[in-house]
């Protein structure tokens, strides 16, 4: 019996001597950067009200690109308006008697990839 449990206890430091040795976890090679998809929103839109009854919106794109374009459309109590590409970062619109003159806009890339719609506003 002596032997049995000897032999048993040897056995079981035998297969405990070398336990396997864990893999490391992979690593990526590539680190992606998930904000560098974001298309960033235009700032600084300005609204003037022209001699004609129109407003003129500006605005500035913050990072631009060959190929940028502007879909603009006029925000409306009612909803949104058409919606109009412009190359240049300029619109004009009617101006709104009793009610706020508003337009959004969004930058749109060449790829297709948009900005979220930024709000600008006749005082």
């Amino acid at each position: 019996m002596v032997v049995l449990t000897g032999g048993s206890v040897f056995a079981v430091n035998m297969l405990n001597a070398n336990p396997p040795t864990p893999k490391p976890a992979p690593t990526s090679a590539d680190p992606q950067d998930v904000t560098s998809d974001v298309i960033p929103q235009v700032t600084d839109i300005v609204a003037t009200k022209q001699s004609d009854g129109t407003v003129r919106f500006t605005w500035t794109n913050p990072h631009p690109e060959e190929g940028d374009k502007y879909v603009v459309a006029e925000s409306l109590a009612s909803g949104p308006g058409q919606a109009t590409t412009v190359d240049t970062p300029v619109a004009y619109t009617t101006l709104k008697k009793d009610q706020t003159t508003c337009i959004t806009v969004e930058l749109r890339r060449s790829d297709g990839r948009s900005s979220n719609p930024a709000l600008g506003c006749l005082p």
